[in-house]
């Protein structure tokens, strides 16, 4: 093997790591944001009366009890901001997650089971 099949082999195997990077960098995917009921190990996790969120790219927008949104984020990963007026009590609950998107065309977010997660 001389040097320029050598080269030209490396140049293909660059070529298609670029090509495959390039894909999940600007994949675009489907993100369903819910605010329905969430049953995990026997136990059920209530929705919110109301749920506040922020999107970089779409801005805020309300979602109600049962009831969902979708966002088209591009890129492996989606920061997501909740916020739910009284939800912890008489306080108001905040959570700010980035989640991985990965190469998976759609992804669900659940409203109460995020917040569990969080802690709050």
């Amino acid at each position: 093997m001389n040097f320029f099949n050598r080269y030209r082999i490396v140049a293909l195997i660059t070529v298609v790591l670029g090509t495959a990077l390039l894909m999940f960098i600007g994949k675009q995917h489907t993100v369903f944001i819910d605010n329905k009921a969430y049953e995990m190990d026997g136990e059920r996790l209530e929705p919110f009366e109301t749920v506040m969120v922020r999107d970089p790219d779409q801005g805020e927008f309300e979602i109600y009890e049962d009831d969902f949104d979708s966002v088209t984020p591009v890129g492996p990963f989606y920061n997501i901001a909740v916020e739910i007026p009284g939800g912890g009590g008489n306080e108001d609950v905040a959570v700010n997650k980035r989640i991985f998107l990965g190469f998976s065309d759609t992804v669900r977010i659940n409203v109460p089971l995020l917040v569990r997660e969080a802690g709050k």
